[in-house]
C-alpha cells in the first residue's frame, strides 16, 4: 500500500499563522471599550490577543440577541461595525 493512502491515517490539521488571522481593533484608536451588553471593559489587548475570535463571536452574539429583542419597526442594531474595525 502506498504511503499516505491508508484511510486510517489522520489528516494533518490546518495550522493558521498569525498573519492569516483577521486583525481587530477598537475604532478611533481607543485603548478600552465598553461594548453594549458585555459586562466587562474590552481592551486593545483582548482584540489583538490569541483569544480575539472568542470576543468577536461574543459581540456578534450580543448584537443578534439585541436584534431579536428589538421592537418591530426599530432600526437594526449593529454595535460590532460601530465599535470594531476589521483590518
Amino acid at each position: 500500500m502506498a504511503k499516505g493512502t491508508d484511510t486510517n491515517e489522520a489528516e494533518a490539521p490546518q495550522v493558521t499563522s498569525p498573519t492569516m488571522a483577521k486583525k481587530y481593533k477598537i475604532k478611533g484608536g481607543a485603548e478600552t471599550l465598553n461594548y453594549p451588553g458585555f459586562k466587562h471593559p474590552v481592551t486593545k489587548a483582548h482584540l489583538e490577543g490569541e483569544k480575539a475570535e472568542v470576543f468577536i463571536k461574543a459581540f456578534k452574539k450580543l448584537d443578534a440577541k439585541a436584534n431579536a429583542d428589538r421592537a418591530q419597526g426599530t432600526p437594526e442594531i449593529n454595535n460590532f461595525d460601530k465599535f470594531i474595525e476589521v483590518g
